[in-house]
């Protein structure tokens, strides 16, 4: 690259731990910490699909045992359970609770108005610059 570097890794990095840090003071009065708002997230973004841990470990990028963890601690919290599939009982589908789906409409709003805050100043042409800046660099990371 002859570009003189930005140390945008950096930046990201600091951007998404200040994201982090503000997401778990919002939701923690729920009971529940961001990453555990992302698997409720995710849970309810694809309600009519049979959702398995190693799908929510695979979306979210982290190791199994990383969401063993999140999903105990979800479950025993009264967000989620467990159900045996019909089809294996050995697989265990990952189900919302009703206090899961209302409250993450609480904390859609939260991520909505952190979001509007990171994003405060810039236009709408900038906004989609940005949008596929962080989606290409996401790509070239992710091969």
């Amino acid at each position: 690259m002859t570009q003189k570097r930005k140390n945008i890794g950096a930046k990201v990095q600091k951007l998404s731990h200040l994201m982090v840090q503000l997401k778990n003071r919002r939701v923690e009065h729920l009971g529940m910490t961001q990453q555990q708002a992302n698997v409720i997230n995710y849970l309810y973004n694809h309600p009519d699909q049979d959702i398995y841990q190693k799908d929510i470990a695979a979306h979210l990028s982290l190791k199994n045992s990383s969401v063993t963890s999140l999903i105990a601690n979800l479950e025993k919290n009264g967000f989620l359970c467990k159900v045996a599939d019909p089809k294996d009982a050995r697989h265990k589908k990952i189900v919302l609770t009703d206090r899961a789906c209302s409250e993450h409409l609480v904390c859609l709003d939260y991520v909505n108005a952190i979001e509007d805050r990171m994003l405060a100043g810039m236009s709408a042409q900038e906004l989609e610059v940005f949008d596929d800046l962080l989606r290409r660099a996401i790509g070239n990371i992710a091969q």
